[in-house]
């Protein structure tokens, strides 16, 4: 298993294994995990399919503009426009009118606060989950790529759920030995695994990766 930026170091390990041949001493013998095979294999290669794009929550629909009072302005501008009545032709003083007034104008609607799109959880194809199933080791390209990458977390974490975490083999392909493990294994790998199938937060024993010079 292995991230898609260290695919060129997957089939080189591929190719190495499928090669490999073990020793005629060693055939047969009892292991814990059985006896010796002849040969390593089959072999099954699978590169992290890429993440999902989270899923933006839609935008709220917009309330639309609430026009002015067409009317009320017609209104406005005939008294304004009017002939004058006789009162006023006469001089005589009228009593004072109200003056119509222009209606508030309605406040802006505020936007709507847009969520932040939440992370996908990593989708492991089916033939990846029945390989994972049916696998004995699994093998597990460390680099800082592997590091971040949710789908080689999520096939650790599989597997190690099947209570096979002492078969699996670490190999580092990026970074250095330096490195904090933390920058070069997922989580899955360097953390335990609760009851539950999640990811804890207690450290695994020390990891030991083999390095591919």
């Amino acid at each position: 298993m292995h991230a898609p930026a260290d695919e060129a170091w997957g089939k080189a390990i591929e190719g190495g294994l499928s090669d490999l041949r073990v020793p005629w001493a060693l055939v047969g013998r009892d292991t814990p995990h059985g006896p010796v095979p002849k040969t390593i294999g089959p072999l099954v290669r699978f590169s992290a399919p890429p993440p999902a794009a989270p899923v933006a929550p839609a935008a709220a629909p917009a309330e639309p503009a609430v026009a002015a009072d067409a009317a009320t302005k017609a209104v406005t501008a005939d008294a304004t426009t009017a002939e004058p009545t006789a009162t006023e032709i006469s001089g005589t003083t009228p009593a004072a009118a109200a003056t119509p007034t222009e209606p508030a104008e309605p406040a802006s609607p505020t936007p709507a606060a847009t969520a932040a799109p939440e992370p996908v959880a990593p989708v492991l194809p089916d033939d990846m989950v029945a390989a994972l199933i049916d696998a004995r080791f699994l093998v597990v390209l460390c680099s800082p790529a592997a590091a971040g990458d949710p789908a080689v977390n999520e096939a650790v974490r599989r597997f190690k759920g099947l209570g096979r975490g002492d078969r699996i083999v670490a190999v580092l392909v990026g970074g250095i030995l330096q490195t904090d493990i933390r920058d070069l294994a997922p989580p899955a790998l360097r953390r335990r695994i609760r009851v539950d199938g999640t990811v804890g937060d207690e450290d695994e024993s020390a990891i030991a990766p083999l390095v591919v010079d």
